[in-house]
């Protein structure tokens, strides 16, 4: 009977350690950042369940990372009800799906190019995004991906992949100028 109580203590324990009531103050804390430390925060509902989703960067890495022409990185907390307060589950690992799986990479998303909603390919709710780079050959490779909730994970699914500056289905569907998202980075001294 004891191995039993030790072992649903460890699960409780575990369990309160997953939930999070202050995402910028674990931020702040992670990453031993200063006073004068500046982040860029905003938040959206990925799957529609009534609690936002909150994003967070350090305002010196996103102003490095875009200026790179490079697609920031977010650290992603999913915002959950528990009884009745909201608390929020710190994302460390994204579902990359098949074949690259589960990794520890943060989430890239462009907040001038997303679109929070419905996803019609997936039939569900998520944000969509995308990436482009040039290849060797000078070729603009573009790749437009979805990030959603799945059993309380963040799940990467990429919607298309294609090659030239051609409009796209795709892009005109989520992320022409009528259609985005319009996200207000907020600063934050922590």
């Amino acid at each position: 009977m004891k191995p039993k109580i030790l072992i649903l203590t460890i699960i409780l324990i575990a369990a309160a350690k997953s939930e999070i009531e202050n995402p910028v103050i674990d931020y702040k804390t992670e990453r031993s950042l200063a006073p004068t430390d500046v982040l860029y925060k905003w938040s959206c509902d990925i799957n529609g369940d009534g609690s936002q989703e909150v994003f967070l960067d350090l305002k010196e890495s996103y102003a490095e990372t875009v200026e790179d022409n490079v697609v920031p990185s977010w650290q992603v907390y999913i915002g959950t009800q528990i009884e009745g307060v909201v608390k929020y589950i710190k994302v460390t690992e994204l579902d990359e799906g098949p074949p690259n799986g589960v990794s520890p990479v943060f989430p890239q998303i462009d907040p001038a190019r997303m679109f929070s909603g419905q996803i019609t390919q997936l039939g569900k709710r998520g944000i969509v995004t995308m990436q482009r780079d040039i290849t060797k050959n000078g070729i603009v490779s573009t790749r437009i991906f979805a990030y959603t909730i799945e059993n309380g994970k963040l799940k990467e699914t990429t919607l298309v992949e294609y090659y030239g500056e051609d409009p796209n289905v795709v892009y005109d569907q989520y992320l022409a100028d009528n259609v985005r998202t319009q996200i207000q980075l907020i600063e934050v001294v922590p």
